[in-house]
């Protein structure tokens, strides 16, 4: 089978090798899943460049993958509740990863089926932010009537995060963007703030929990909020001496985490408030739980906007790491630098496949999305003019719908056209920059008439040279 491996950490996130290895054979408590669909997130970078060797350490080689769905190929002897053919979903477990690949061996308890109304596509998205939330309130004791905040709720967590506190008795309280309240409010939000209008910290006093999901910046005013004795669950903080006890640790990464974790700690005494970080682990029987939570008659529901075949693992990882840190420049990465050399890579946008090339010399903000007009196409550009940009920015060169090495057919209308771009251009990771609140509009930059401009300055020294 075609599997993707990580041979070595690399803090600059080295590429995955895709090879040829042996299908594994599941021992009596797995689960032989055929991989339909992995889910690429943050995690999968965080283990190539290894900052989680001190949580987890794994030896190298390594088949990378957390997140995925599947079918049943074959069961252990002793694994009930599964059978050949079942549709599957699940984290791997922590000690074993590798949903990378064409197939995995999967302990059973790590798997659960998937909810009828999800596709397989949209099931590999679910796990690992549903045991995010399940464990994180697990973590808290959550108890009926108490109050809870979610920082930055109207992204893909607090749409799982929001409908597990309600089950649980939980007043909930989320701020972000006002473009989002409708949407959240529907998902059980009790208190909704736009953080453009005004401060949590202006709303909220003495709520008894905190789910953190923005890290050091947020915290101190998370703590804020907290009620004394409260409890504070962080997701993008740094781990410290109580999650080393939890996870069993030997005591030297006690005693390195206590060290770690000292600075929230500290913020976490002033009011007798715990602070814990989560990492969040497999667990079938919690997923399961999810059909419950979510029924057919109001479904769980799942946003994709790009996939890749498994020969592309490391533009989607690129992709994820662009997006992680805020950014859309990819200089050090290793993009190409010069047009004639630049390989046309692919994309799935709303299902139609967008052929596209990247390059890159300089080390831009913000990318250049240059889309070609009519029906030219990715070899129509001339390279003395895109080497020249990509000397100071990274650039993105798009074959739209129905031209070129595109799929699907060309939009009728100049709308449709528009909007077509536009998804294009959020698939390919396009943000609006560090430092931006994550529901900010989408910036791009396309090219048009001072692009032209430049390029016949150009061609005019030529002929007078």
């Amino acid at each position: 089978m075609k599997a993707t491996i990580l041979t070595r950490y690399d803090k600059n996130a080295t590429d995955l090798e895709l090879r040829d290895i042996p299908t594994p054979t599941p021992d009596a408590n797995e689960v032989l899943v055929k991989i339909h669909t992995a889910a690429v997130n943050p995690l999968d970078n965080m283990i190539m460049l290894g900052e989680v060797k001190l949580i987890t350490p794994y030896a190298l080689p390594l088949v990378m993958g957390n997140e995925f769905s599947g079918v049943v190929e074959e069961v252990g002897a002793n694994v009930t509740g599964f059978a050949v053919g079942d549709r599957v979903y699940g984290r791997m477990p922590l000690r074993k990863i590798g949903a990378f690949a064409e197939f995995a061996a999967v302990d059973a308890g790590a798997l659960a089926h998937v909810p009828d109304y999800l596709s397989l596509e949209e099931a590999a998205t679910v796990p690992l932010t549903a045991l995010t939330a399940m464990q994180a309130f697990e973590l808290m004791d959550a108890k009926p009537g108490q109050t809870v905040f979610i920082s930055g709720g109207t992204g893909s967590l607090g749409a799982m995060a929001i409908p597990v506190a309600k089950s649980l008795g939980l007043t909930v309280a989320t701020n972000g963007n006002g473009e989002n309240e409708e949407r959240v409010r529907a998902l059980g939000a009790d208190i909704f703030i736009d953080y453009k209008k005004q401060s949590y910290a202006d709303v909220l006093s003495d709520v008894d929990l905190v789910l953190d999901t923005l890290g050091d910046r947020e915290l101190p005013t998370e703590f804020s909020v907290l009620k004394e004795g409260g409890r504070l669950v962080s997701l993008r903080g740094v781990p410290n001496g109580r999650f080393a006890r939890r996870m069993g640790m030997p005591w030297y990464k006690r005693f390195l985490l206590s060290l770690t974790g000292r600075k929230y700690d500290a913020m976490a005494a002033r009011k007798k408030q715990t602070y814990d970080f989560i990492f969040v682990h497999e667990d079938g029987a919690q997923l399961e739980s999810i059909a419950s939570l979510f029924p057919a008659e109001r479904p769980l529901t799942a946003s994709i906007d790009a996939t890749f075949t498994l020969d592309l693992i490391n533009e989607a990882l690129a992709k994820v790491r662009r997006r992680l840190a805020g950014q859309d420049h990819r200089s050090h990465w290793r993009l190409p630098v010069s047009y004639l050399t630049t390989p046309t890579s692919f994309i799935t946008i709303d299902g139609t496949q967008i052929a596209y090339r990247e390059l890159s010399a300089g080390a831009s903000r913000l990318p250049l999305v240059m889309l070609v007009h009519l029906a030219a196409n990715l070899d129509n550009w001339d390279p003395r003019l895109v080497n020249e940009l990509a000397k100071s920015r990274h650039l993105i060169l798009v074959d739209l719908p129905g031209v070129g090495g595109s799929g699907g057919t060309v939009p009728p209308t100049l709308e449709e056209a528009g909007q077509k771009a536009a998804r294009i251009v959020r698939g390919l990771g396009v943000s609006s920059g560090p430092g931006r609140h994550p529901d900010s509009r989408i910036q791009a930059c396309f090219i048009e008439r001072k692009i032209y401009e430049f390029y016949l300055r150009m061609i005019d020294r030529k002929s007078h040279a």
